[in-house]
């Protein structure tokens, strides 16, 4: 029985995955410019006919499934890319939406893109300039550095010039957001909110927002507090020959409020942050528990109530009125006892084979075998063998058959080599790849 369970969640695959490509970039969500697609086509076209390993970039508007490796494995596994017995193919999925993509690697190709090497494709090549707007330019970076890697070259040195150990110099405006997060009305709200505490504290409070975590400026100061502390000895470097009781002196003189905000993910929005203080503004601690009980709790859902609401506490803790909210208690809500009924109902409900739930699975299935067995019963006659022998291998003959023909022919734009990869029909995945996001 395995064997026709595993064709059933075969079946099932085939029919839940997207339509094959029809050239070697296929951008569903329009988000590369016509004239770079055609280019980065014409470019994989070539590379297919030189060697016969095939690249396909597929860029989807947003991730359709909850797990992102199971919906591309699934789904290079239903297209078939690369040749029959080789499985030389490589996907670059993209998810626009969702800011992801991922590297399926084909078996036949895992020694030339192991998982290492895939991961640091995306890491070092692709994300930094997805990043930083160029998303054209990203993925024809990816794809060159695939190249490379299947023909064993050595890649080219990464475009991006290596991170500084200190932290980038302090920007020194009451607000900065280099992220470009915040909207046009909060901005000068918060302006206003940090000058106005300015005159009644005599505590200059500096709010910076990051659109990325502390490692990507900094070499050294990855802990946000640490960056927060040396964005703060940047601001008033420490002069020539001063003692360390005159430098500190110095800061108390100037007192200042360092505040940052990291954005680690935008999909959920999630962030970390730092700060740091000298002279009459709020000490470390103090900081720490505004950040961790009013700022970052707040964040997902409202960027720039969370901030106001920050710099208003640190105000008030300034003038020694401010009162830490109680840590959130956990609230746990017993759960209903569960019969043994309910229990066998959802374990049969949950149980699913191919992404499919189990009942409709086994009914292809039983469908397939039912159509099987008029075969069965003429092959275990004309051939003397076990009728339970035959009509098994007359089941496995159909769906195998059934699957081969409801696959999309995968085709190259035209080119004299897509015929030979199409005909091949064997690229099997699974077995290697690596995820990213930016």
């Amino acid at each position: 029985m395995i064997a026709p369970i595993v064709l059933a969640a075969l079946l099932a695959a085939a029919a839940d995955a997207p339509p094959a490509p029809q050239g070697h970039v296929d951008d569903r969500a329009g988000w590369l410019p016509a004239d770079k697609a055609r280019d980065l086509d014409d470019r994989l076209t070539r590379f297919e006919q030189q060697t016969g390993h095939v690249i396909v970039v597929a860029i989807f508007p947003e991730l359709p499934s909850p797990s992102m490796e199971e919906f591309t494995v699934r789904t290079a596994q239903a297209w078939r890319i690369g040749r029959k017995g080789l499985d030389d193919g490589v996907v670059l999925f993209v998810f626009v939406k969702d800011r992801k993509l991922r590297i399926e690697v084909g078996y036949g190709l895992e020694a030339q893109v192991p998982d290492v090497v895939a991961k640091r494709i995306i890491d070092q090549r692709i994300t930094p300039r997805l990043k930083a707007g160029d998303p054209a330019g990203g993925i024809r970076a990816g794809v060159e550095a695939l190249i490379a890697a299947i023909q064993g070259r050595p890649p080219s040195a990464p475009a991006a010039a290596p991170i500084d150990a200190d932290v980038p110099p302090p920007l020194a405006e009451p607000l900065n957001d280099p992220s470009g997060f915040l909207d046009a009305p909060a901005s000068p709200r918060l302006r206003d909110t940090l000058s106005r505490a300015a005159e009644t504290t005599g505590c200059r409070f500096i709010v910076t927002v990051y659109p990325e975590e502390p490692a990507r400026y900094t070499g050294n100061y990855h802990d946000p507090d640490q960056f927060a502390s040396r964005s703060l000895f940047r601001l008033y470097p420490i002069a020539s020959k001063q003692s360390y009781d005159d430098y500190y002196r110095t800061l108390d003189a100037h007192p200042t409020g360092m505040l940052f905000v990291f954005i680690v993910e935008r999909a959920p929005l999630a962030a970390v942050g730092g700060y740091f203080g000298s002279g009459a503004c709020p000490r470390e601690a103090v900081g720490r528990l505004v950040l961790d009980r009013v700022l970052l709790p707040r964040f997902p859902q409202d960027p720039a109530g969370a901030l106001e609401a920050a710099v208003g506490a640190l105000v008030e803790a300034a003038q020694g009125r401010w009162s830490p909210p109680a840590a959130p208690t956990p609230v746990v809500t017993p759960e209903p006892p569960v019969g043994a009924l309910s229990r066998a109902f959802d374990a049969v409900v949950a149980f699913q084979i191919g992404g499919l739930p189990a009942g409709i699975s086994f009914l292809v299935l039983a469908g397939i075998a039912t159509i099987a067995l008029p075969f069965a019963i003429r092959r275990s006659l004309k051939r003397r063998e076990s009728f339970w022998y035959a009509w098994l291998m007359e089941t496995l003959s159909i769906a195998s058959h059934f699957v081969s023909s409801s696959g999309r022919t995968y085709s190259s734009s035209g080119s004299s080599s897509s015929s030979s990869s199409s005909s091949g029909r064997g690229g099997s995945f699974g077995g290697g790849g690596a995820s990213g996001s930016w």
